[in-house]
């Protein structure tokens, strides 16, 4: 009998791509980010499926700091910010109106935090953002 050679982590990434589709739960969509972690370019293609005015529906109560690194995650991959800036500060609005947003913030381990402050310098330097609109979201974060 054949026995089929492992895949490569590539390969297994490749395959999620493929079948990456807007996630039903909250719970689906951790599973994803977390296989998708390793390769913030693709984790920010999966978190640009879920609209942003969609969040605090989508997440209601179940809002954890893993669901929060998985968006600082991809925020803070260039291709993300860069690609749009607009969706960027929507998706930081968006998630400070989520429950438990402040709870996931809290138990947000330092590197996370640091994305998120790398993504809201680089908004900062974007000319297209409103400097005193930045700053309110800024502030629920805490940064």
């Amino acid at each position: 009998m054949p026995v089929c050679p492992p895949t490569s982590k590539a390969e297994a990434t490749m395959k999620i791509m493929k079948e990456l589709r807007v996630p039903k739960s909250a719970s689906e969509f951790e599973r994803i980010a977390r296989q998708l972690l390793e390769s913030p370019p693709l984790l920010a293609t999966y978190v640009k499926l879920l609209a942003p005015d969609k969040y605090a529906s989508f997440f209601k109560v179940s809002m954890e700091a893993v669901h929060l690194t998985a968006i600082a995650t991809a925020l803070n991959d260039p291709s993300f910010v860069s690609g749009d800036v607009e969706r960027t500060v929507a998706t930081l609005r968006a998630l400070t109106k989520v429950n438990r947003f402040d709870m996931a913030l809290m138990l947000l381990p330092k590197k996370d935090k640091t994305h998120l402050h790398c993504v809201f310098e680089a908004l900062k330097a974007a000319p297209q953002v409103d400097a005193a609109d930045l700053a309110g979201i800024r502030k629920h974060f805490k940064l």
